[in-house]
């Protein structure tokens, strides 16, 4: 299904999305343990949160999780957007700047 957007650019979708939403979770998830163990910052009491559990640091990480992956999902559709649909936009002026045009090489730099 997202062949022909993983060829246009370097990223696909899915794969980011994953990464992103991984990554979120895992960093909720390692600091509600941290809370849990050694208790929660005054700046966090002074706001009336309360100590996380098993239950909620595993409901919150998964909702990082759902919300990192939409969210990488449509970062990388919108990059696509940009980086394929207007590969054209780049006038002679700014050709060497972007590195979009072509006399751009493979290490996205143009050659002079």
């Amino acid at each position: 299904m997202f062949k022909k957007a993983c060829k246009c650019g370097s990223l696909c979708p899915v794969s980011f999305g994953l990464a992103l939403g991984v990554t979120g979770a895992l960093a909720v998830f390692i600091w509600s343990i941290w809370a849990m163990y050694h208790g929660m910052t005054p700046a966090m009491m002074a706001h009336e949160t309360t100590v996380p559990t098993w239950s909620t640091s595993s409901m919150h990480a998964l909702l990082v999780f759902v919300k990192g992956f939409v969210f990488g999902f449509v970062l990388v559709l919108f990059y696509h957007l940009f980086s394929c649909c207007m590969k054209g936009m780049c006038g002679k002026k700014t050709e060497e700047n972007c590195g979009c045009g072509p006399t751009a090489n493979k290490s996205g730099t143009a050659n002079k």
